[in-house]
């Protein structure tokens, strides 16, 4: 009797299972798009495994569809082909890269499909396990922002080894001169001291350092630096975004052109807003910022592909042109 009352709840959990590995493979149909599976599973993978994904997008409507894709995140989603049309009755796949080094234990990445002119967004999914052999605490070797492009910072991470077999590294490189990495073992673990080397460049300072290891099929480890360096004349916010579709009632967005230890007074030669239909109002100028608004009317339109600027241009050789991004949102 408990044998076949054991089987029964066997065959149960059976069911349940193929019946949710049949929800997620199952197709969608989004307007006159069919995609085959919304969500792919990639298993479970070594850290720096670049994982091909795919994605098939069919149109079964009576007109072309234009087809633009956006990820999550950018460096460790490489898309082989970020914009293209599909024609009637025709199957386009929609192949991805996942790179796995910024990635650990279970993971998800997303992609942002936009449909034709509309404003219909269609999110894909990538899930799977991410397995590394070394712990690295922290994960990322992120400077402290300063204002200072000068000033020479350290920072180190701590490597322990999580495998059984006994690790060794060696070789450690950076691909960015502006960051000096030095390995240095302690008993069973490794410290990594990194060292950021001025001038270092305003703005975002970025690149992988990498070692090698004695890992099976993981020759070369990769963590990525960054160090912010910010500007005597910056933006605050540094972008604006801007909800997409048509906008129901007028919209202010506020940012101000700040700057402080300039050698000479600023002076703004030009602003230069590529957008149509919007309007820039200046409302106060100190000695420390200028504030500006832009101003959206009712019923303008702001599509998926929104991607506008600001370019104000000073009398300052090195500031000579300060960009300001406006991009579209979904949701706010």
């Amino acid at each position: 009797m408990t044998v076949h009352k054991n089987l029964r709840n066997l065959c149960v959990i059976l069911v349940i299972i193929i019946f949710s590995d049949t929800i997620l493979a199952k197709s969608k149909i989004v307007g006159d798009l069919k995609i085959e599976n919304d969500t792919v599973n990639f298993g479970k993978v070594l850290v720096g495994t670049s994982v091909p994904i795919s994605f098939d997008l069919t149109n079964i409507g009576n007109t072309s569809i234009p087809i633009k894709v956006v990820p999550s995140c950018e460096s460790c989603t490489k898309i082989l082909e970020s914009t293209f049309i599909i024609e009637v009755g025709k199957t386009s796949k929609l192949n991805v890269k996942l790179e796995t080094f910024e990635l650990t234990g279970p993971s998800e990445r997303t992609l942002s499909l936009y449909v034709g002119n509309t404003m219909k967004r269609i999110i894909l999914r990538m899930k799977g396990e991410v397995f590394s052999p070394i712990k690295i605490d922290p994960s990322y070797i992120y400077f402290p922002k300063s204002k200072n492009k000068d000033l020479s910072q350290t920072l180190s991470v701590f490597i322990q080894n999580e495998s059984n077999m006994d690790l060794l590294l060696d070789g450690v490189f950076s691909e960015n001169k502006i960051f000096s990495p030095k390995l240095v073992r302690i008993n069973d673990k490794y410290e990594l001291l990194v060292k950021t080397v001025p001038p270092l460049n305003y703005g975002k300072n970025e690149g992988y350092i990498s070692f090698k290891t004695n890992y099976p099929k993981l020759p070369v480890y990769k963590i990525k630096a960054v160090s912010n360096i910010q500007p005597p004349i910056y933006f605050t916010p540094s972008r604006i975004y801007l909800k997409k579709g048509i906008q129901s009632k007028p919209v202010r967005k506020y940012f101000k052109l700040s700057f402080e230890n300039l050698q000479k007074p600023i002076n703004i030669l030009n602003t230069e807003l590529s957008a149509k239909g919007l309007i820039l109002e200046k409302l106060e100028k100190t000695n420390k910022y200028i504030s500006y608004s832009i101003y959206l009317p009712e019923g303008y339109k702001v599509s998926n592909s929104y991607e506008e600027q600001l370019k104000i241009t000073t009398n300052l050789p090195e500031f000579n042109n300060v960009v300001l991004e406006i991009k579209g949102l979904d949701g706010f």
